[in-house]
């Protein structure tokens, strides 16, 4: 047996020399006899073309009546469709074998394993079900002889080499063989979104509580891209959900960074993979990844997002359907917007413009309010352990005035007015719970009708910012910085580094910006008990006032009396 040192390279055009278990094979599967013969004279010898370079491998399968091209990516899932279904194959290393695991749903159907010994190449295919039967093929880079290729079918477009390249190496030999590139998909146009699958468990893995999921799935499950094609190599995408908006440009090759609160979060990276759009996404602090792929079938765009985090892998499977009408306006723009570029005047020795990001973010204020009994609702009664009147979600950046809580960040504008937030709340936006605590992390959590044991409200008011900064203009900002250990980091569930990091770059992925403002006031429970519930102390303390005094009063009354019956006696 030989010991390879190093991965084989299988580039080259290899014809079978030998076939075992074919027969067997097809009748595996239920080929009939009629179907099962003419496939033995055709196919059980077939023609490999091979183009490998490192961990991808492009072969197709030549035979006398049909040719078949597959590429194939270590650890990438390849996706395809049978009489049967969905077929899912991935590719592994097994030592020096090359593997393809192929499964039917969640079932093992095919193993394939390819693997050189000398100058022969060894390719079999193991069925695991139903039945276990092996097909192996034996190949060498030699022709055949001549009166055997004369009654088969050549290869399609690759020459049989002459004795005098008998010598010819296999790498040539596949930059020869080298297919043309697939025109590459128009995404341009308005794309709204018809299902969405794993988005629950895609929040769940992120540690969200039930009600924030609830809400993020109403609101961001279904979103619209508006999507406008620049060039084959950038892409400019605007993510609409009923949370918000998002928009950002792709280039293939450009690192895109995006902030969140002038903290970097992800970094992404634009490719194509054939004809797949693919974004890998790096979360700079915890340094996990992500990918989105975004590709074409017929009149489907499919849009998924996957990611490993502290919980396992969470995908997020999206397809959208192109509005009418919308491709042909999305594509006016880019030719208008081609031709004023062409128009313009070039000048030569300057560097390219730089990269611009738009963003818009909604920002958010809660005003806060607690009632006190016989005098009613007012900041003014607010405690020392609670939040001032205006504050964030949870109490940080608290302040009795309005501007000191969100002050406008520079390079940033605003898009519009402060407005009350009237949805899932009461009469003027109002939320009521029985003290701050109550409030869950959820701009929704309270109740919309106030009861006997509420003593606190409050509602949200919301203002959308938008920023247009250059790369330069960013970074000058100090959006390209990570916060000090000292400063807050951003809270959901959980206050592991990698967690809140890893859900950030999930959520950011998906549209959302959240803010990372999030403190808590240390306050022991007894005394929190005591300062929330001082009012009812103080009912308390005035009740028994109130009885000591009628009984004094009672008292002299009673002595009066007596006093006045005793004279008249």
């Amino acid at each position: 047996m030989v010991v390879a040192q190093s991965s084989p390279n299988f580039s080259g055009t290899w014809f079978c020399t030998a076939c075992e278990g074919f027969e067997e094979y097809l009748g595996a599967l239920g080929v009939r006899d009629s179907v099962r013969k003419a496939l033995l004279e055709s196919g059980s010898k077939p023609t490999h073309i091979i183009n490998h370079a490192g961990d991808v491998l492009e072969w197709s399968v030549d035979a006398p009546k049909s040719r078949v091209t597959s590429i194939q990516k270590i650890g990438v899932a390849v996706k395809s469709k049978n009489v049967h279904g969905d077929v899912i194959e991935v590719a592994r290393w097994e030592g020096n074998t090359w593997v393809v695991d192929m499964k039917q749903g969640t079932q093992m159907q095919l193993i394939q394993r390819r693997w050189m010994e000398g100058k022969y190449m060894f390719h079999t295919i193991e069925t695991v079900n139903p039945s276990s039967v092996t097909v192996k093929r034996t190949f060498t880079l030699d022709p055949p002889p001549l009166e055997g290729r004369l009654s088969g079918r050549q290869p399609q477009g690759v020459h049989m080499p002459s004795p005098s390249s008998a010598e010819q190496r296999p790498g040539d030999l596949s930059r020869a063989l080298k297919t043309p590139e697939k025109p590459k998909p128009d995404f341009s146009g308005r794309w709204d979104a018809v299902s969405c699958e794993g988005f629950d468990e895609y929040l769940t893995a992120s540690g969200l509580s039930a009600e924030v999921r609830t809400a993020l799935v109403l609101k961001m499950s279904k979103p619209t891209h508006d999507i406008t094609v620049r060039d084959p190599k950038t892409m400019e995408v605007k993510v609409k959900t009923g949370s918000g908006s998002m928009s950002s440009q792709q280039t293939i090759g450009e690192t895109l960074v995006n902030t969140n609160d002038n903290i970097v979060v992800t970094k992404e990276t634009a490719r194509w993979e054939d004809t797949v759009w693919v974004v890998d996404v790096e979360n700079v602090k915890s340094g996990l990844k992500s990918q989105q792929r975004r590709w074409i079938s017929g009149d489907t765009m499919h849009y998924d997002v996957s990611t490993t985090g502290p919980q396992g892998l969470a995908t997020v499977k999206r397809t959208f359907k192109r509005r009418i009408n919308d491709q042909s306006s999305a594509n006016e723009n880019t030719q208008d917007e081609k031709a004023a570029s062409s128009a313009a005047p070039k000048t030569s020795g300057r560097l390219p413009p730089p990269r611009v990001k738009m963003v818009v973010v909604e920002e958010e204020v809660f005003e806060n309010e607690r009632y006190m009994p016989m005098f009613g609702w007012s900041s003014s009664y607010l405690l020392p352990s609670d939040r001032r009147r205006w504050s964030t979600m949870e109490g940080r950046n608290s302040s009795d005035t309005f501007p000191e809580v969100k002050a406008l960040p520079p390079g940033w504008q605003w898009d519009g007015d402060w407005m009350v937030d009237l949805q899932g709340a009461g009469k003027d936006g109002w939320l009521f719970a029985i003290d701050f605590d109550a409030y869950q992390r959820d701009t929704k959590s309270g109740k919309n009708k106030c009861t006997p044991l509420c003593y606190v409200r409050r509602r949200r008011w919301v203002r959308r910012r938008k920023c247009k900064a250059t790369q330069q203009e960013l970074e000058a900002n100090g959006m390209a910085v990570m916060p000090d250990d000292e400063k807050a980091p951003l809270h959901i569930s959980d206050t592991s580094p990698d967690r809140i990091s890893w859900v950030s770059a999930l959520l950011i992925a998906l549209g959302v910006w959240l803010s990372n403002e999030h403190v808590s006031i240390q306050v022991t429970g007894s005394r929190r008990l005591l300062l929330q519930n001082v009012h009812l102390l103080w009912a308390v303390f005035w009740l028994l006032c109130g009885f000591f005094i009628g009984e004094l009063m009672a008292k002299v009354n009673d002595n009066l009396l007596l006093d006045i019956i005793m004279k008249r006696i």
